[in-house]
């Protein structure tokens, strides 16, 4: 419904990528002839008189955007749950029924995993066609019982330096497209969060804010 957000792509204030209002989709693949929404939006915005969209797909990889009539993509993908592994490794069975009968959720250390995370977002060397998204925290068992996954004592200095390094992963891409997407603001539900809350005040902001300084 490309008029239902075209007051917003004209406001001068909507953010843009060399005058292209910037678009994310969170489940491309879920959109049904995905290459023909991508070139009628296009289409669509030069008729409203906009110099086109720079889209953005959530990615599910193995996924190349461009051929998909996407810009660039993000991948916001948490470490995977417990069981994962192939079920024809006689270890993953046995981690599987452990992790089955324990009752636990997916518990991995903040401190081990923040910068995996960019790494495995970007790959090696960094694609400049995806856009990284840095992850303050998460806990989603509230809603999700043993089936969540956890990001055990995450801090606002360990996520400085997620931050850190998702801006020297950028630094060299020209300014415009110098993206990094944040999962999220107030995603209470998740346990993932920016805003201020009563254990660490405004520090997971501040973290943020020295850094982009």
């Amino acid at each position: 419904h490309f008029e239902a957000v075209l007051p917003a792509f004209q406001d001068p204030r909507y953010f843009r990528v060399e005058g292209r209002p910037l678009f994310y989709v969170f489940k491309p693949h879920s959109i049904p002839e995905l290459r023909n929404f991508t070139d009628l939006w296009r289409q669509l915005a030069h008729r409203a008189g906009l110099p086109g969209l720079y889209l953005v797909g959530e990615e599910f990889r193995p996924w190349n955007p461009i051929e998909w009539g996407f810009d660039a993509a993000c991948d916001p993908e948490l470490p995977p749950l417990r069981g994962w592994e192939p079920w024809s490794r006689p270890i993953a069975r046995l981690k599987w029924e452990w992790w089955k009968r324990s009752g636990l959720p997916t518990i991995y250390s903040y401190a081990e995993v923040c910068k995996k995370l960019v790494h495995e977002q970007l790959g090696d060397p960094p694609d400049k066609r995806r856009h990284p998204c840095l992850i303050p925290n998460w806990d989603n068992t509230p809603r999700s019982g043993r089936n969540g996954r956890v990001l055990h004592e995450s801090s606002p200095e360990l996520f400085r330096r997620q931050i850190h390094l998702a801006l020297s992963l950028v630094a060299d891409v020209p300014l415009e497209r110098r993206i990094v997407f944040i999962k999220s603001w107030n995603e209470g539900a998740e346990g993932n969060h920016l805003e201020p809350d009563l254990r660490f005040g405004r520090a997971y902001l501040e973290a943020l804010h020295d850094e982009l300084r």
